[in-house]
């Protein structure tokens, strides 16, 4: 089997997989250090990894879920620094891929930054339609909220 050119690659040039992982876990908690709101027992923490590479330089990208229901909110998304260009096209695809194969009826998420929002896009998600009442929005839970429906 060959491998897909458009796919992500790690630093050694091996694709990048998406897995599920403990909350607890090292990773999770330096990556994560300084969100204001901690994690909590019911969130689902995803990293991008290369499988072959060390614990300590694996982890490309983390991204945060919550489900409610036939829900799954998207909370964050954390790349790291040197982690390839096409990092959060392959996290964002690879989460849809996933979620699509549980009982979950509907992704959503707010989303401040153009990159995560372009790929967002190109994967399927739509944008609600803004409250002409609401004005400028005052907290993140006001930001534009994206939803794709499983």
């Amino acid at each position: 089997m060959t491998a897909d050119p458009k796919e992500s690659r790690g630093r050694n040039g091996r694709p990048l997989v998406l897995r599920s992982i403990p909350p607890g876990r090292r990773a999770v908690e330096v990556s994560l250090r300084d969100r204001k709101a901690g994690l909590v027992a019911r969130d689902d923490v995803w990293e991008l990894i290369d499988p072959w590479a060390s614990q300590e330089a694996s982890t490309a990208a983390l991204a945060v879920t919550r489900r409610v229901g036939d829900m799954v909110i998207l909370l964050e998304v954390t790349v790291h620094d040197d982690a390839p260009t096409d990092t959060v096209r392959c996290l964002v695809q690879q989460l849809v891929a996933v979620l699509r194969r549980t009982d979950a009826s509907l992704v959503c998420t707010s989303v401040d930054d153009a990159v995560l929002l372009e790929e967002f896009l190109a994967a399927g998600f739509v944008a609600l339609p803004e409250d002409p009442e609401n004005g400028e929005p005052s907290t993140p839970a006001d930001r534009i909220r994206f939803i794709l429906q499983l």
